[in-house]
């Protein structure tokens, strides 16, 4: 060994007495130059092939980065339910788009570049799951309308009854439910007209029913003398009409 330079040593084969080459030792003058691919530089390197934590944890990480986007790259589980985390368009290919949660390669779940979240199957909230329906939950609030479309409204699923529109015209009970209301039922007017309960189908109130109007547009009678009156009508044959008991 020379007595100048860094420090080295020789490794000999116990076995035959062959004696090998010099080798450095590792210092802290030399690390940064001496260390080959089979070290990893604390200071910071570059990795060629894979780094296997075999099962241990990677704490204190300021942050992740990804080198590209696509199927295959991200954050994968090689164990469980194949659960993939990474980047690419909802047609799963190798390019840029969403954030894609994707079960081996079934797309589960999507966030989308606008912040708007794409949900495929279905979700449940609130520890209610009603696997029927793609959103099922015990309870819900919002601050503005519930808006349903088409020939469509509110349901009981439980009663078999609700409230929907098939035209520009009527609210309309479903399943020919009978509403039933435990304290006043009112009925708005209209400048006089004739607004009221109607007793025939979609037949107006001063045909078949009972309305509120101006005496003005529909009459008289007796000591009913003033502006307004309630009027009890029911169109048809002469023998028709109201028969209080």
């Amino acid at each position: 060994m020379p007595f100048w330079g860094a420090p080295c040593y020789r490794r000999m084969e116990g076995s035959t007495s062959a004696v090998y080459g010099w080798y450095d030792f590792i210092t802290d003058e030399n690390y940064a130059t001496k260390l080959d691919g089979r070290y990893v530089n604390v200071s910071g390197d570059t990795m060629t092939g894979e780094l296997n934590m075999n099962n241990n944890t990677l704490s204190n990480i300021g942050q992740l980065t990804f080198a590209d986007p696509g199927v295959g790259e991200g954050i994968s589980w090689t164990g469980g339910n194949g659960w993939n985390i990474y980047e690419s368009p909802d047609g799963l290919t190798n390019a840029a788009g969403n954030l894609q949660f994707v079960q081996s390669s079934t797309r589960r779940m999507t966030i989308r570049t606008d912040g708007a979240v794409d949900i495929p199957s279905r979700l449940f909230v609130g520890g209610y799951n009603n696997t029927s329906y793609a959103l099922s939950t015990s309870s819900f609030i919002c601050n503005s309308w519930i808006r349903t479309t088409n020939n469509t409204g509110w349901y009981n699923e439980t009663h078999g009854g609700g409230w929907y529109m098939t035209d520009g015209t009527y609210v309309r009970t479903y399943n020919s439910k009978a509403v039933l209301a435990n304290n006043t039922y009112y009925v708005g007017t209209t400048a006089g007209a004739g607004t009221g309960l109607s007793l025939y189908g979609t037949s107006a109130p001063n045909s078949y029913g009972i309305h509120m109007s101006l005496t003005s547009n529909y009459g008289t009678h007796g000591d009913v003398s003033g502006d307004w009156a309630n009027y009890f009508c029911f169109d048809g044959a002469t023998n028709r009409g109201w028969i209080f008991r």
